[in-house]
């Protein structure tokens, strides 16, 4: 397991990496994070309000090191519909990116993180202990429609945004929990008021988890990932079905860009 840089170090060998490219640069780099050890780099997030640890090794975590966040737009469409108070769920967590987002912001009572993957649970619960001022809570397990145990697959090693449960990438198959929204709730997990999901095509699953909840005291806005398929075809088409059927308005983009994912709001009406 690779450990932290401290947050100067790492502002210093950062600043080197992405800063002026040299002929010998990006071996002299691969030779140095080697002896190292692979280390995490400890950088501040939200505006300087936290501090993540990340592994630039992986795709999110890179892109969070290069630019200073991962798709920060989802946060801010949510943000739109909210008033204050909110209690928000991020379904598929991964190292939290969305979650800290939105924990550091002033209408946001509190986030509950969803994270199944063993390896990437392990570095959310690393993040949730360097920002103790946060009210955020991981919860290392994902949501479904059922209570049971199921296989995950964790992806790959350079990206594990791709992990989920359908094997679009056969890599390390392990056994993850998986609970219904509405034990949770029943439990005393406070009720969402706006939730973003993230689970590489089992929205569905997380949603009918949920039923009871859309029903009684259903959240402001959910968004979650869709693309277009060919002839204009929508990938989560099922999804937004169920949605309407629960009151719910989806902000549908034009079609275009086939295979490429796009966030879809679903607005209460």
């Amino acid at each position: 397991m690779s450990w932290s840089l401290s947050v100067p170090l790492s502002r210093l060998l950062l600043r080197y990496y992405f800063g002026k490219d040299h002929r010998a640069k990006i071996r002299l780099w691969a030779w140095v994070h080697r002896l190292l050890g692979f280390p995490r780099f400890k950088v501040g997030y939200a505006g300087g309000k936290c501090v993540l640890s990340l592994d630039m090794r992986d795709f999110i975590q890179f892109e969070v090191l290069k630019t200073g966040g991962y798709e920060p737009e989802v946060w801010t469409r949510l943000k739109a519909v909210a008033t204050e108070k909110e209690v928000v769920w991020d379904v598929g967590a991964n190292i939290g990116s969305f979650g800290f987002l939105a924990a550091t912001d002033a209408c946001v009572r509190e986030v509950h993180c969803f994270e199944p993957n063993p390896k990437v649970a392990v570095q959310l619960q690393r993040n949730r202990r360097l920002n103790p001022h946060l009210a955020l809570v991981v919860h290392p397990f994902a949501l479904g429609a059922h209570d049971a145990q199921r296989i995950f697959y964790t992806g790959l090693k350079a990206n594990t945004g791709v992990a989920g449960f359908y094997p679009h990438w056969a890599a390390e198959p392990v056994q993850v929990k998986s609970v219904r929204g509405d034990r949770l709730v029943q439990e005393g997990v406070p009720v969402p008021t706006l939730i973003k999901i993230d689970v590489e095509g089992a929205e569905g699953d997380v949603l009918k988890g949920l039923e009871s909840v859309l029903k009684k005291t259903p959240p402001k806005a959910i968004i979650f990932e869709a693309h277009w398929g060919p002839h204009g075809t929508l990938s989560s088409q099922s999804v937004v079905d169920y949605l309407a059927a629960m009151g719910y308005q989806c902000e549908l983009p034009p079609p275009g860009g086939e295979g490429q994912p796009f966030n879809l709001l679903a607005r209460l009406r």
